[in-house]
């Protein structure tokens, strides 16, 4: 539950009103970060994701799956790769990023981020995160 934002009217922005009247409408009084999130990247003109499924991504890939057209992919190159591709095919369509979990998922795009750069081409990369809870459990890299 700790990832819900409370709206309430007292708490929420006039920036923020038009995903309040949405939430709202469907009935929620409650909505996650990464539903927030969604929206704002809709309003950015993104409309697909390829993505690599992982433990540190499920909230976003929640919040994300309602709003964009999702796409798997095997490996998270193939993420880079193909959210650049869209982007220099279909501008006229919309926008497309990566969206990858924390660790080795977001070291294995780094090639496609460094393809991007040297072309000077568009690319949004999202990774998750490991919880805080479980950095401060454990502060040394592993145990054994």
């Amino acid at each position: 539950m700790h990832d819900l934002v409370k709206v309430d009217r007292m708490m929420i922005d006039s920036e923020h009103q038009k995903y309040y009247a949405v939430f709202r409408s469907n009935g929620f009084t409650n909505m996650k970060y990464s539903s927030v999130l969604a929206y704002w990247l809709k309003e950015e003109g993104y409309t697909t994701c390829f993505f690599v499924a992982g433990g540190a991504i499920m909230h976003l890939l929640d919040g994300f799956r309602t709003v964009f057209k999702c796409i798997p992919v095997v490996h998270e190159h193939s993420a880079g790769v193909c959210a650049e591709h869209y982007n220099e095919c279909r501008k006229a369509t919309g926008k497309a990023f990566a969206l990858v979990t924390t660790g080795p998922g977001l070291t294995n795009i780094i090639t496609a981020i460094a393809g991007c750069y040297v072309e000077h081409r568009e690319l949004l990369v999202i990774a998750g995160q490991v919880k805080s809870s479980d950095l401060l459990v454990y502060p040394q890299r592993q145990n054994g």
